[in-house]
């Protein structure tokens, strides 16, 4: 387990309202929220060799999308997605929905 002691000798610096300065000199702020699979793809971003400041890239989606560590608890995550939210429509629910998008591409139009 890190302690502050842990992290002075790694040269990290505590610069109190939660911001830390690492030995580059970056200044890293209080955590801001996020939505749990945002905070997911950032981390499987940074497990597959990516730096988290850093712009996605389309490489880094592919290394994330291949990744082979099936016993990682986030790897059903990964992609950015809740793979056990699917919706199962009827057949009824299936057409409401088409007239539904029917009429609002027709009203957008206008």
């Amino acid at each position: 387990m890190l302690t502050s002691e842990a992290y002075r000798q790694q040269g990290i610096v505590e610069m109190g309202n939660g911001k830390i300065q690492d030995r580059h000199g970056h200044v890293y702020y209080p955590k801001k929220s996020k939505r749990p699979l945002q905070a997911i793809r950032l981390f499987c971003r940074e497990c597959m060799g990516s730096d988290r400041r850093a712009k996605p890239k389309s490489e880094h989606n592919e290394l994330i999308r291949d990744c082979c560590d099936p016993m990682c608890p986030l790897h059903d995550f990964r992609l950015g997605k809740n793979p056990f939210l699917k919706r199962v429509l009827s057949d009824g629910q299936k057409a409401a929905a088409v007239e539904r998008l029917t009429l609002a591409r027709g009203a957008h139009k206008k």
